[in-house]
Order: C-alpha cells, then sequence, then structure tokens
C-alpha cells in the first residue's frame, strides 16, 4: 500500500486540475450571472483569470477569501475595500491585512479616502481612528496627518502594547490610553521594553490619568504637566518616568518649567523658568528632591534669571521653609516671596539648610539674590558652602563661607558676602556676619585654608539707633546691612508707642515714604501703623539722621516734594541736628553696601568745621554712583528719577543742599509745615 501513495497523490493533482479547467472553460469569465452562480472554492479558483473582478458581488468577493485568503493578493485595493467594507473580520487573516498594508504604505491617499477600512486597519493595531489621515507609512513609521492636511504626530513601532486602547484625531494627535497626547509635530518611538523615546516635539499630560510612563527625551522634546514642562536645550539624551504622581528626571542640563495659569488646551498653558539641573531629581506635591551629585539652580519667577545653585553630594530634600525636614535627611528649606507696593515691590529670598549623612553642599548666590542662609547644628562631617557670584571687582568678589562642626564655619577667601548668615544651636541663636575686608574664624587652624589674619570690626563709642517699620519689609536688606554693626542699637517698631527714644548721635529711619508725605510705612503685606514725623522722639543729642526711604531729602526745586518742611520739622525734633541723609526720589530696596561702605564709620563725629560736613555728603555720593555701577543699576545721570542720593547739610547758620548735580550746594531754606509740629 505504501507504495501507491505518491500515486494517488498525483492522480488527485490531476483530477483538481482538470475539474478547474472544466469550471474555466464551462463559464464565460466576463458574464457576472455565471461567475456570481459560482460555488466560494469554484470562484476562488477562477479568480485570477477573471478580467473585470468587480463583476463579482460583495458577498461572493467575501466567500472567496474566506475560501482563500491568499487571492488577496490578485486583487485590486479597490476590490479589497469592498470586501473588507462587507466584512471587516477578512482583515485579521494576515494574507488580507498584508495586502492592505502594503497598499497603504504605496498609496496612503487611498486608504484616506475609504474611512471604514481606515478604521479597521487602525483597530488592528489596538487604535481608534477619530479620523486622522495617513501622511506616510513604511511599516513600521506612520506619520499622521489632520484633516486639514497639517503634519500630525509620528508613530514608530504600531505593534507596541503601549498603543492599545489609543486614538488617533482629526488634528493628526496620538492620545493614548492613558490620556498621553501626542500633539502636532511630535516624534515618537514606542520600545518593545515599554519605554516612549520622544525625538522631538510636544508630550502633553495636563490630563494624564495616571499609573507609570516611562521617556526618554532628545533635546528637541518636551513634556508637560498640569504643573510642569520639561526639556533639554543640549542634544544630550534625558530620562523622565512618571509613576503615581512622582516625577523622576534625570540628565544633563534639563530645564523645568513651572505652570503658573492653566486656561485649557483650547488657549494653552502658560509656563515660566522654574529650576534647571544636572543629575537627577524627583517631583513630588510637596517636594523635590536632588540625588547624590546633583547640580539644581532654582530661578526666580520674576526676573527668568538664576537665583542660586546647589550643588549636593548626597540626596537632599528642598522643601518649603515651613515643612519639616525628614529624620536623618539632607534638606534645603526656601521662602521667597514678592512683596506688591504702589512704588514697585520687593523680592525676598532666603535658605535654611539643614545637613546630615555627611553630605557636601555647595551652595551660590547669584546676583546677590540671597536675602539670608541659615544653617543648622551640623554634628556629623556636612559641611555647607556658601559663595556669592558678583563682580569680578573686589571687594565685591570670592566671597565664600564654610558651615562644619568645629570650626562653626570659615572664610574661603577675604572678599564681601551680601547676605546674613546664622547659625542655630539648640537653645540659643549665635549670628554671623561677613562684611567688607572682616573675616572671621573660629580658630588660628584657618589659616590653612588660606584665611587672612582674624579680624574683628571695629568699635565706636557713637550711639546709633536704626529703627525701621515693623520687621523685615520693602527695605530688609538695608536694615540688615546697617545691623552688622555692633555699635548699633537695632529695633523694629510695630506702632508709635514702642518708636526707641533712648538719646542718640545717629537715629537711622529705614521704611517707605511717599513723596510730600510725612509718614514712614510698611509694605502693605505686613502689620504695623505709619509713622509720622511728628511721633518720632525728641532728642537734643542727634547730629545727623540718615533715611532709607524713598523722597526722604527733595531737591528743593522740588516743591511738591515738600523737603523744607520736612526740614524744619526734623530741626525741631532735633535742634542740634548736623546733617540729614536720604534720597531725593526712589531709594534702592536694597542699600546695604552704602551701609558697609563706611558710611556710618565715615561720619564727622569731631568735625570742627561744615566742611567736614560737605566733603562727607560729596563722598558718599560718589560712592552711591560707585555702588549703582557695580550692581549693575542705572546711576542718576541715565535713569535721573531713581537712586539718587542725597544731602541737607548745616554750615554756619544756613542748610545747603547737596547731591550729585548740586556738587558745590545749594542754599535750602527750612520752613514750618502746614500742620502743627508739636501734635496731629
Amino acid at each position: 500500500m505504501k507504495k501507491n501513495i505518491p500515486l494517488m497523490f498525483v492522480l488527485f493533482i490531476l483530477i483538481a486540475a482538470f475539474s478547474f479547467s472544466v469550471v474555466s472553460e464551462e463559464i464565460d469569465l466576463t458574464d457576472p450571472e455565471q461567475i456570481n452562480a459560482l460555488s466560494p472554492s469554484e470562484l476562488a479558483e477562477v479568480i485570477y483569470k477573471i478580467p473585470d473582478r468587480s463583476i463579482i458581488s460583495d458577498k461572493n468577493l467575501v466567500a472567496a477569501l474566506d475560501e482563500n485568503p491568499e487571492i488577496a493578493i490578485e486583487l485590486s485595493y479597490e476590490n479589497l475595500v469592498r470586501a473588507v467594507n462587507y466584512e471587516a473580520d477578512l482583515v485579521q487573516n494576515p494574507a488580507v491585512f498584508q495586502k492592505l498594508d502594503r497598499t497603504v504604505q504605496a498609496q496612503p491617499s487611498l486608504i484616506n479616502k475609504n474611512p471604514g477600512v481606515k478604521a479597521v486597519w487602525f483597530a488592528l493595531f489596538g487604535i481608534s481612528d477619530e479620523g486622522a489621515l495617513v501622511g506616510s507609512y513604511d511599516g513600521s513609521r506612520m506619520v499622521l496627518k489632520s484633516k486639514e492636511g497639517e503634519t500630525g504626530s509620528t508613530i514608530t513601532n504600531l505593534k507596541s502594547p503601549l498603543l492599545q486602547n489609543a486614538i488617533v484625531t482629526e488634528q493628526g494627535e496620538l492620545i493614548l490610553a492613558n490620556n498621553a497626547v501626542f500633539m502636532r509635530g511630535s516624534e515618537a518611538e514606542f520600545m518593545d521594553g515599554g519605554s516612549i523615546n520622544m525625538k522631538t516635539g510636544n508630550l502633553d499630560l495636563t490630563k494624564f490619568a495616571g499609573g507609570e510612563l516611562d521617556l526618554s527625551l532628545s533635546g528637541d522634546a518636551s513634556v508637560f504637566t498640569e504643573d510642569y514642562a520639561i526639556f533639554s536645550p543640549s542634544s544630550e539624551e534625558i530620562t523622565v518616568k512618571f509613576t503615581d504622581g512622582v516625577i523622576d528626571a534625570e540628565g544633563e542640563d534639563v530645564i523645568v518649567l513651572k505652570s503658573v495659569e492653566h486656561e485649557g488646551p483650547e488657549e494653552g498653558y502658560t509656563y515660566t523658568k522654574s529650576f534647571e539641573f544636572s543629575g537627577r531629581v524627583q517631583i513630588t506635591d510637596s517636594e523635590t528632591i536632588l540625588h547624590k551629585d546633583t547640580k539644581y539652580t532654582y530661578f526666580s519667577p520674576l526676573y527668568d534669571e538664576g537665583s542660586f545653585t546647589a550643588s549636593v553630594e548626597k540626596e537632599t530634600h528642598l522643601l518649603d521653609y515651613e515643612d519639616e525636614c525628614p529624620d536623618d535627611a539632607s534638606c534645603i528649606r526656601m521662602f521667597h516671596e514678592y512683596y506688591e507696593m504702589d512704588s514697585g515691590g520687593t523680592d525676598i529670598l532666603e535658605l535654611f539648610v539643614d545637613p546630615a549623612d555627611d553630605n557636601q553642599i555647595y551652595i551660590e548666590s547669584h546676583s546677590r539674590s540671597v536675602d539670608r542662609i541659615t544653617v543648622s547644628e551640623i554634628n556629623d562631617e556636612s559641611t555647607v558652602t556658601f559663595d556669592e557670584e558678583f563682580s569680578s571687582t573686589p571687594p565685591f568678589s570670592g566671597s565664600r563661607l564654610v558651615f562644619s562642626k568645629d570650626p562653626t564655619f570659615v572664610v574661603g577667601k577675604i572678599g564681601e558676602l551680601y547676605a546674613e548668615y546664622i547659625k542655630h544651636y539648640p537653645g540659643d541663636v549665635y549670628e554671623y556676619h561677613l562684611k567688607g575686608e572682616v573675616a572671621y574664624c573660629v580658630d588660628q587652624s584657618c589659616s590653612a585654608l588660606g584665611v587672612m589674619e582674624i579680624k574683628q570690626p571695629e568699635k565706636s563709642d557713637l550711639r546709633v539707633v536704626h529703627t525701621y517699620v515693623n520687621a523685615a519689609d520693602g527695605q530688609a536688606a538695608s536694615e540688615r546691612g546697617a545691623n552688622q554693626r555692633e555699635d548699633m542699637k537695632f529695633k523694629g517698631y510695630t506702632s508709635r508707642e514702642d518708636i526707641p527714644s533712648e538719646p542718640s548721635e545717629i537715629r537711622i529711619y529705614t521704611g517707605h515714604h511717599d513723596r510730600g508725605g510725612f509718614e514712614i510705612y510698611s509694605d502693605q503685606y505686613h502689620d504695623g501703623e505709619p509713622v509720622h514725623f511728628n511721633d518720632f522722639p525728641e532728642d537734643t543729642e542727634t547730629e545727623a539722621l540718615m533715611f532709607s526711604t524713598c523722597h526722604s531729602v527733595p531737591d528743593p526745586e522740588d516743591v511738591e516734594g515738600r523737603g523744607s518742611e520736612m526740614l524744619y520739622t526734623m530741626i525741631e525734633k532735633y535742634p542740634n541736628l548736623n546733617i540729614v541723609m536720604g534720597y531725593t526720589n526712589v531709594a534702592p530696596v536694597d542699600d546695604t553696601e552704602l551701609w558697609e561702605n563706611n558710611l556710618l564709620p565715615g561720619y564727622p563725629r569731631d568735625a570742627s568745621s561744615s566742611e567736614d560736613y560737605s566733603d562727607y555728603a560729596n563722598n558718599m555720593i560718589d560712592q552711591s554712583g560707585e555702588f549703582l555701577e557695580e550692581t549693575g543699576r542705572q546711576h542718576w545721570s541715565e535713569q535721573p528719577d531713581r537712586y539718587r542720593m542725597s544731602f541737607y547739610v548745616k554750615e554756619g547758620d544756613q542748610w545747603m543742599y547737596y547731591d550729585a548735580e548740586h556738587p558745590d550746594g545749594v542754599v535750602f531754606e527750612p520752613k514750618p509745615p502746614s500742620f502743627s509740629v508739636a501734635s496731629r
């Protein structure tokens, strides 16, 4: 029997061929009636010879394809479309799908004209079609188009499981099942391992449903959520992972923008630069975590420029200053507020650093933006180094503090530091300051670090009271700058009842003052009653008044400034007054340098002639000009309505006015105000 098997197989082939020949010879292949009367198997046999297959009915064409799917290769796209439209499940067959897929690659415009077939074809990849057009397709990489013909998103690897239940829209966008939106112009490759490589364009996660999303971004790609936008301006690839609301990003020169306004996708989202980093960070609802060896630069939302840079050796938590640092963790807590006022505003930035686990934290203040740094007690080998980038010109360059345990801190270079530095110990707070050419150190071991000979500030027997409205308001920096001197009484008041009244040779008043007004007040965001000039305590020992306030020493030509009446009021309060320092117009929010550069020590307390007072006034006016140039602010000659220091000086029996325009002085006559000086 075994020898007969080949013979039987040959007979079967011959019979089949004979049957096919008989069928094809007995019917007219151009007659629709005869063609559609054939059985599915018979039609499948003769379909190769039918010259016009459009005569086959949709039903019979589908039946023939069910019988032998391989005949799909012989069908034109139009006939294939008829069959698929009649029975969509046909495309589940590999042969039918292959024919359709190759046709889309060769002529994508054909499938765009058949929305039903297009929808069925997309469905094979797990994608729902809501009107997107196919711009180009090579079997793996597909470029979508909007219904208007604009270039949409580009998708590579359509067979990725990540595309299951995704949507392609009539705008040409790709929307994943988790509501991640690949916007027009984006290009994404869906990797077999489950990650997504964004090569260009934007990924919108403002409506992200949550879960896990693993991304890599090139320099031309970005991803934005309801709160943040993340991208890199360099060609370096960065990774971003989203897991249950936590953003984990890693790379070089990564920029993170903070959302400041939400108006919906139609109007767009508004972002401002928040920070940039090199290394790895995690962003949660309550904190940003810097991982080891990460460099982080914080940007002020007001000025789009770096405020400070923190480089950490070990994991460090960035928190709001009111939050608690986790146990055994390193933290940098930040207070940053902007206070709006009628005359402008002030920006306050303070850092509270809690090092742990032998962490090495380096903080650099840019453009002197950090107003205060507070470092907690250090009990291990951690250090906090604070450096200020301000100018290449001494003494405004190379200023550094190093906080550690024993000594409390040392100075890396002699120079000038702008902020106020505080070291906390249990039960006490010790304040340390580095100003001008003064270096502080705990012991002589500092010399090994290149510190110059230890110096202490020279003490003066001058009695000075610096009085300011409430606590840290708009002139906070000036208050702190003046307070560096140990010979000065420094006191804030919140009402006229508690203004310091002890006798003083020099009185300094800090706060806000309007042109022509007779009151000093605090920021509108702070408590504290306005204080009238009449509320100043009388003092026969006061020889000098110094104001860190706007419009405190008006130009005699400014009648509305009421300088003459203001001076008269001061003389009534202080009959032995010889000099008044202030500003003709706007006072800098920060004029600390003027306090530090021998402003107070330079006061001629032993002066025996009016020439000493006038020389002092012009010297300080010159220093104010140098200060403005050093800080990058415009001098009065370039912007005459701002930052113009001025003086009233008593010379013999008359008063003189000095400013940069009047170095020789102008006679100034005090006149009584319209109100009573004794009482209001």
